[in-house]
């Protein structure tokens, strides 16, 4: 991802282990994910904390830096996420959270057209967790896009056959 703004803040780190979350579906720390929007995926990194049925965090996209807020329920597996580009607009994510896929569902940017939407999926860095199919099957009434060629910050999508 890219190095880093001026004044961005650093990862929430100062909180013991006693404090974050002890439920497999949510371990605080690195997170990487990928998001569609308009038939395009792109990649994301990010920094979550889980404690008490918050989450807090920060991360990169090809947008650029962002801050996250949001809940989880340990019951259910349920989540809600803000991800907050400072100065510019918010993308609410609604989804779930499982041990095999990560959190996985639908995101939308509120009050914006209704082409600012499509899937998501985020799990923990380096858990193996990984399944693209996950944001395409949150997201059903999206086009069917080629795989995209990742070109430093930028997704160009491939031809389709």
């Amino acid at each position: 991802m890219a190095e880093p703004r001026p004044n961005q803040p650093k990862p929430p780190t100062d909180r013991g282990s006693e404090a974050t979350e002890s439920d497999p579906r949510f371990p605080t720390g690195r997170w990487v994910g990928q998001y569609i929007q308009s038939g395009r995926r792109s990649k994301q990194e990010l920094w979550l904390v889980f404690s008490d049925g918050l989450i807090e965090g920060g991360g990169d996209d090809p947008v650029g830096w962002f801050a996250i807020s949001g809940t989880y329920n340990t019951e259910t597996g349920r989540t809600r996420i803000t991800k907050r580009y400072p100065g510019r607009w918010t993308v609410e994510y609604d989804g779930t959270a499982e041990v095999k896929h990560g959190i996985w569902g639908l995101w939308h940017i509120p009050h914006d057209s209704p082409a600012n939407k499509g899937g998501f999926q985020l799990w923990p860095f380096g858990s193996g967790t990984q399944n693209a199919d996950a944001a395409h099957a949150a997201a059903p009434d999206e086009a069917e896009a080629p795989e995209p060629v990742f070109t430093g910050r930028e997704v160009v999508a491939m031809p389709a056959d």
